[in-house]
């Protein structure tokens, strides 16, 4: 066998995995093992301002049409894994949803840009990952949320 089929064999399985490791997946996955959103209870949602001011708060529980909201539109957009650097946030609030049940509570941070972190709470470190529509969806989910955070 030549080297160069071995370096076109090693280039093919190197691109397969990385193209693995990226693609866009659901919410479920981006929040990892033991989420079922069917067992969400509610989500506390926490806006705060990026130029200081008053955080705005309120606690959604299942089976309200604001629950049902939210979750559709945090479950709409597909998430991806990024090695990518930040761009810069541009929203007004830093928004945290915690979606809890009666065990184990999850976080999705959204402050604009490309990505967001999500993860279970018990975690020390959240997931950063692309949500496909960027900035847009994440304002979508932010003007939805002011009208229901006081």
């Amino acid at each position: 066998m030549s080297i160069r089929k071995v370096i076109v064999g090693l280039l093919f399985i190197l691109v397969a995995v990385a193209l693995v490791l990226l693609m866009p997946r659901d919410l479920d996955w981006a929040l990892g093992e033991n989420y079922d959103v069917s067992k969400i209870q509610d989500i506390q949602v926490r806006l705060d301002p990026v130029d200081g001011g008053e955080s705005l708060s309120c606690t959604l529980n299942k089976g309200e049409d604001a629950y049902v909201k939210v979750l559709t539109l945090i479950q709409k957009p597909s998430y991806s894994r990024t090695f990518s650097k930040e761009e810069e946030g541009g929203l007004d609030y830093l928004v945290t949803l915690t979606l809890s049940n009666s065990v184990k509570s999850w976080d999705v941070v959204l402050d604009g840009g490309k990505q967001v972190a999500l993860g279970a709470q018990d975690n020390a470190k959240l997931k950063t990952c692309q949500i496909s529509g960027g900035q847009e969806t994440q304002q979508e989910i932010l003007d939805y949320l002011l009208t229901q955070a006081s």
